[in-house]
């Protein structure tokens, strides 16, 4: 079953909380009761600047955002909330707060994304560690410049505690225990003093059979009855063997008994193996690969679908069992359990950034690679773990091996009835552990007392402050006072010493209206009190068309200077200041526009905020100034290559013979723009710093030209480094190399493992062997 709206109470009132206050809230619920749908339909309807994240790449890739790691820049391995030198003990690495701030090196859309974010949406939250969390609200902070919990964002954490855990080894948990009561996220010490506010989704979508939920919930909080075990062991067959045509899957808990398992089953078959190769475009690393990269199948191979219908007709969901009947030209047709034919097409995932568009500066999803393949996994087996979110009519399930407090109930959870339930081994009388610092999470829900009444209270408070906050100017007269400052005649030759007196200019006129603002809030402030909201619109309504044409004539300037900066050489530095300068003012243009469009929203709760939003062109001006600028800055540079070239012909034919051959460049290709760096002699870190880019995605831009023979290995890797990693691939042909960076420790040294295995990898012929040359 496909659940497409929200209609609950309790989502309605969580949707609003997100809309209308600036609380940091959890939202959880049982397994089936529509988290992924609420987090979809949040991401489409708030009018907030919003980042999406999770703890890992699949959850990332599925929540259709970044990984938490990937969006602040963090490293892996713990985190110890105080100050002091980098820990190790034994295998286990510890980041502190002083240690941490030596990784805040993102590039500069990463900063703007950061530090434009009004909404941050982390999912799958109960793999969330306490110490990561803490690591974050340290990092956006710091970044945002901002002392507030997370540097002022709020935070929607989406998921069931129920479920799968945070992974910590012994050896961490040893040293973090110092510093957390437990290591779920709930505990992080940013959490203590600002718990969020507890939204539980009830209504299950999954399970009709209420005999069988209310059995799913007490074995969520280990309260299974003797009866209970009895009916639950009635499903116990040891030696059960169903027929391929039932359509049974076998949940496991680890990866190879899964894996042994699907091999297993498609060797028995004796249709032909047919291979199905994914194609990988821009970045997409292997660790958030949605499937298997080279999907092998045969006919009558039982598989299941690992994504929803994309058309919208609702053949296939995330989790249904079908079997592979025919392979056709461009398709793969599948048989379901109701004897239904499915012409499944190959399917395309994409990897995200954040940026933050120029024109709108609104928070925007970047596509920067892609992975294609058929939605497939075998599926006459798959990992507990990997079950997560999906729905089965018929599962055998090992309860014995469960290792997780949390396993057994997303096992069973699974199933929509007990009528499809097998177990291979019997529940033990003693119940399924239970983490007992997750019922103390839970009595939050009981403390904070009634939704509505609290969300009552922060809506207005938050009405209150937004109205006052956008009309407070004085953060725009903090930023030109430090920026004027930072003026200085003895820096000799600097672009940015010849506009003094025009920043002293901007700085005066903001001044003048900054004193008009001040009164204005004065006279605010008795109205908000008195809660009027009718007459509140009014008065607002009245000073956004005073302010809004005085500051966007100033902002209209700002951007100007910016944009012709930024086409000079050597004003990097300059132009960063400028687009915070510029960020201050568009965004509070933005927050004029937006506090009318809450007022009416709080005088109209059944208003589309969203359509309501998207009415409103509050920097609509900005698409004419880049527009204009663009071609100014055109010009110059079509006089510049007038002058290069005439200057060409100038240069004597040794000279052309003896300079390098430079790649011709590709329109948008970013693999060559960094060939082009490369064979100029710049570093990784040089090449990654002048475009704006991390490392690790220069890394993967020379990888890939190493697989295209662009960039010849031994420019990259000594030759003693390459015959070592060799030797290593070839006896130890299984091993997971992106697993080894914390192992290594070294960056050096990991990037050679991984161009060493990417030129191996690329001299492979089709039966495996290498090719020597």
């Amino acid at each position: 079953m496909i659940q497409t709206e929200i209609t609950s109470d309790a989502a309605i009132v969580a949707e609003r909380f997100i809309q209308l206050t600036a609380e940091n809230i959890f939202l959880t619920g049982k397994a089936g009761t529509g988290k992924t749908t609420f987090l979809k339909r949040i991401k489409s309807t708030t009018i907030k600047k919003t980042l999406v994240a999770a703890p890992t790449g699949i959850a990332a890739l599925n929540a259709g955002g970044v990984t938490l790691h990937s969006q602040f820049q963090l490293p892996f391995g713990g985190f110890i909330p105080e100050h002091g030198e980098f820990r190790v003990q034994g295998d286990s690495k510890f980041e502190t707060l002083s240690t941490l701030t030596r990784h805040f090196k993102m590039s500069g859309q990463r900063t703007k994304t950061i530090r434009e974010a009004e909404l941050l949406i982390i999912d799958e939250v109960s793999m969330l560690r306490a110490d990561l969390l803490d690591a974050i609200h340290f990092m956006l902070q710091s970044v945002r410049r901002n002392k507030k919990p997370f540097g002022g964002i709020q935070v929607l954490f989406i998921g069931d505690m129920m479920q799968l855990p945070p992974v910590v080894k012994r050896s961490e948990w040893e040293v973090l225990s110092q510093y957390y009561k437990s290591p779920f996220f709930f505990d992080a010490q940013v959490l203590r003093d600002h718990p969020p506010i507890y939204i539980e989704l009830e209504t299950i979508y999954r399970q009709a059979d209420q005999n069988f939920t209310r059995l799913l919930n007490k074995i969520r909080y280990n309260q299974l009855q003797q009866e209970d075990t009895q009916l639950l062991n009635s499903y116990y067959k040891p030696h059960f063997s169903p027929n391929s045509d039932e359509r049974y899957i076998r949940l496991t808990t680890h990866n190879r008994d899964a894996d042994e398992i699907n091999q297993m089953e498609l060797h028995r078959l004796s249709t032909p193996l047919r291979t199905f190769e994914s194609t990988i475009e821009g970045e997409f690393p292997p660790h958030i690969f949605p499937c298997e990269s080279n999907l092998l199948l045969k006919k009558d191979a039982q598989v299941m679908f690992i994504k929803n219908d994309p058309s919208g007709d609702q053949r296939f969901y995330n989790g249904k069992i079908g079997r592979v009947l025919d392979f056709q030209e461009k398709n793969i047709l599948i048989e379901d359990s109701d004897g239904k034919k499915i012409s499944l097409d190959p399917y395309l995932w994409e990897n995200i950034r954040y940026s933050v568009n120029e024109e709108t500066k609104q928070i925007e999803e970047e596509t920067i690679g892609s992975f294609t393949q058929f939605p497939l996994r075998l599926a006459w087996a798959i990992t507990i773990h990997k079950s997560q979110g999906l729905t089965f009519e018929k599962a055998i399930i090992d309860i014995e091996k469960v290792f997780a407090s949390g396993q057994a109930y997303v096992a069973l959870s699974r199933l929509k009835s007990l009528e499809g339930l097998v177990l291979s081994s019997p529940i033990a009388t003693q119940g399924i552990p239970y983490d007992a610092s997750l019922s103390r999470f839970e009595t939050r829900k009981e403390i904070q007392g009634n939704t509505q009444k609290l969300f009552t209270e922060y809506s207005d408070l938050y009405l209150k402050n937004y109205c006052l906050n956008s009309f407070e100017l004085n953060h725009l007269i903090t930023d030109w006072n430090t920026h004027i400052k930072s003026y200085n005649k003895d820096e000799g030759k600097s672009e940015k010493q010849n506009y003094l007196e025009w920043a002293k200019t901007i700085w005066e006129e903001l001044t003048e209206l900054n004193n008009v603002a001040r009164k204005f809030r004065n006279q605010l402030i008795p109205l908000l009190e008195l809660n009027d909201i009718a007459a509140l619109k009014e008065r607002v309504h009245a000073a956004v068309s005073y302010f809004n044409p005085k500051l966007q004539q100033l902002n209209e300037r700002v951007l100007k200077h910016k944009l012709l900066m930024s086409a000079l050489p050597r004003t990097k530095t300059y132009c960063t200041e400028l687009e915070t300068l510029d960020a201050g003012m568009s965004n509070t243009l933005i927050a004029f526009q937006k506090s009318l469009v809450l007022i009416d929203y709080r005088l109209q709760p059944e208003l589309d905020l969203s359509a309501e939003w998207k009415n409103i062109t509050a920097l609509k001006w900005r698409s004419r100034i880049l527009s204009e600028v663009q071609n100014q800055t055109a010009n110059i540079n079509q006089s510049a290559t007038k002058k290069s070239n005439s200057n060409k012909k100038r240069e004597s034919s040794w000279s052309k013979d003896s300079e390098p051959k430079k790649t011709k460049r590709e329109t948008g290709q970013t693999y060559t723009l960094t060939l082009e760096s490369f064979q100029a002699g710049k570093t990784i870190e040089e090449i990654a710093e002048n475009r704006s880019l991390a490392p690790s995605t220069i890394v993967s831009h020379i990888r890939r030209l190493i697989g295209e023979e662009r960039i010849p290995i031994e420019q990259v890797v000594s030759e003693q480094a390459f015959t070592e990693w060799s030797n290593f691939l070839s006896e130890n042909p299984e091993t997971n190399i992106w697993a080894m960076k914390d192992s290594i420790g070294d960056e050096n040294k990991f990037r050679e493992l991984t161009f060493t295995y990417t030129y191996l990898e690329s001299k492979k012929n089709q039966d495996g062997t290498i090719v020597t040359e």
